[in-house]
């Protein structure tokens, strides 16, 4: 299966290939950042800052540091509409190596300030780890995890998602030997939105963050059957 492809959706042509680490990369920060402002998991931290530009400044550096990692050691997919990135997909395969809070501060750079202090920056770090090994426990060496689905606001409501998920994302995942995809979805939106792709709960324990209780929902999808 070539990555590279196309289809006509109500957002006319979509077109998918692989990140490109030297033309991409700034790009797709964007459409994450502006994905994952309200997000609830992300959002959480705004209780740090008094100040929203400091909040988006703490939310861009440590997406673009997760972001750096998960070039290094995931595959990042990509759904095109002409010129610009309409939908970006990061995956986790059963062979890729667990980053650790090593390649974290080196991705982030010795040099980077953040508003947030070390102490909250860790607890923010750990979090987030903490829900990638919630996804995992289903634990197969077959399995796939979808960390991150991200579609510009603009496209939600004109079926790019579906669309990328399931003529990219999980014919990618089935073709290169997955037989199962999981993920966690951070709302009941989110959680529908994939059931109505098949997905199903697993494990519906809240994420724990600074004494608050979020909404969490880890989902598998069996891709035996179908093609």
């Amino acid at each position: 299966m070539l990555l590279t492809g196309q289809g006509h959706t109500k957002c006319d042509i979509m077109r998918f290939r692989k990140l490109d680490p030297a033309r991409d990369m700034n790009e797709f920060l964007v459409l994450l950042t502006e994905s994952l402002r309200d997000h609830p998991v992300y959002s959480a931290a705004k209780e740090l800052f008094a100040d929203n530009g400091d909040y988006m400044y703490f939310l861009r550096t440590m997406l673009a540091t997760f972001l750096r990692i998960q070039v290094k050691y995931n595959t990042v997919i990509l759904g095109t509409e002409g010129d610009r990135i309409v939908c970006g997909a990061i995956l986790r395969t059963p062979k890729d190596e667990t980053p650790s809070k090593k390649d974290f501060l080196l991705s982030m750079g010795l040099n980077e300030k953040l508003p947030a202090s070390p102490r909250e920056t860790a607890e923010f770090y750990n979090m987030v780890m903490h829900l990638d090994d919630m996804t995992l426990s289903v634990g197969k060496e077959d399995n796939w995890t979808l960390t991150m689905l991200s579609v510009k606001r603009d496209m939600r409501s004109r079926g790019a998602g579906s669309y990328f998920m399931k003529n990219c994302v999980i014919p990618y995942v089935r073709h290169h030997g997955g037989r199962v995809l999981t993920l966690t979805a951070h709302t009941s939106k989110t959680a529908e939105f994939y059931e109505k792709m098949g997905f199903e709960v697993f494990d519906s324990t809240p994420a724990d963050y600074r004494g608050r209780q979020l909404y969490s929902r880890c989902m598998k999808l069996s891709l035996d059957n179908g093609e």
